[in-house]
């Protein structure tokens, strides 16, 4: 519901894998997370509290 498809979509390689990092906010709103889907599971990546990153 909260999924940001504008832009696109960083590949990050963690342990010789790589997966699609996401990231996920509210519209209007300066919060945001990032992370990836793995096993059914939606790891963490980082925070962006302010709207830092892909400004």
């Amino acid at each position: 519901m909260y999924l940001r498809t504008r832009g696109k979509n960083k590949i990050i390689e963690i342990e010789g894998v790589e997966f699609e990092e996401v990231h996920y906010g509210r519209d209007q709103s300066a919060f945001r997370i990032f992370g990836y889907h793995h096993g059914g599971e939606f790891i963490l990546t980082r925070i962006d509290t302010n709207h830092k990153s892909h400004k």
